[in-house]
């Protein structure tokens, strides 16, 4: 399962998110008696240091010159974390 992930491109966070959940239905099946041993299921090591943090104060003078459409959906992806904006929003992509 790994490596065909890793062939294809996937990095070790989104692989380590499968993982999870590969654990837990294992350890679902064991808790209803499908399972008598759970098998260790091995985690990747993740290097996931975010970079490009806007400060609030940051933020707020770059919404100044976005257009009125569409600041409430920026502002609303800044509030939530969002990492890329939807397509409809986003004309670079």
């Amino acid at each position: 399962m790994v490596t065909n992930a890793r062939s294809g491109g996937t990095q070790n966070g989104e692989i380590n998110r499968e993982m999870t959940t590969l654990k837990r239905i294992l350890n679902l099946a064991r808790r209803n008696g499908k399972l008598m041993h759970v098998p260790h299921v091995s985690m990747l090591k993740e290097r996931n240091v975010r970079t490009g943090f806007f400060e609030r104060e940051q933020f707020d003078r770059i919404v100044r010159h976005l257009p009125l459409a569409i600041r409430p959906a920026v502002q609303f992806a800044y509030i939530t974390g969002w990492r890329r904006l939807p397509r409809s929003i986003d004309s670079r992509r």
